[in-house]
């Protein structure tokens, strides 16, 4: 019975006869069975759509999360990358600052030797001039002797002649 139909006095719902009669039901209730399977297909076809909706909600909530979900994978590649290359730049500006050491290292070594070599040369050279300065003092105080020994020499020659000259006038 619809909620609608109201039972009369006897308890037995309007067009109901005696369980022996025909029953034929009156236009209004026919028309009652109509609005009510119309409202019933609404409320089938406005649940038919909230499902829709529910599915499209659903799906666009999964679409949202696999975008969400792509994105952060996207973020998390971009930060790699990023880590990466800061990785690889800073072990290619250590590995120039090892090679400039290096170099720096090497260039101080090479002036270093050549400050060795050079004050090698002027030690040597100094040395040579050292030796040459008392080669030739030598060679001088040898001269001078030569040259006081052959003085004396000739002094004593011409002391010996003066001698002799006197001890022959002595003897004439």
């Amino acid at each position: 019975m619809l909620p609608t139909q109201q039972r009369k006095s006897g308890g037995q719902a309007p067009g109901a006869g005696p369980p022996w009669t025909t029953r034929i039901p009156p236009i209004h209730t026919k028309e009652r069975d109509e609005q009510s399977e119309r409202d019933e297909q609404k409320e089938r076809d406005k649940q038919k759509e909230r499902d829709k909706q529910k599915e499209r909600d659903k799906q666009k909530e999964r679409d949202e999360q696999s975008e969400r979900d792509e994105q952060k994978e996207r973020d998390e590649q971009k930060e790699r990358d990023e880590q990466r290359e800061r990785d690889e730049q800073s072990e290619r500006d250590e590995q120039r600052e090892r090679d400039e050491q290096s170099e720096r290292d090497e260039q101080k070594e090479r002036d270093e030797q050549r400050e060795r070599d050079e004050q090698s040369e002027r030690d040597e050279q100094r040395e040579r001039d050292e030796q040459s300065e008392r080669d030739e003092q030598s060679e001088r105080d040898e001269q001078s002797e030569r040259d006081e020994q052959r003085e004396r020499d000739e002094q004593s020659e011409r002391e010996m002649n003066r001698a002799r000259g006197m001890n022959r006038a002595r003897e004439r």
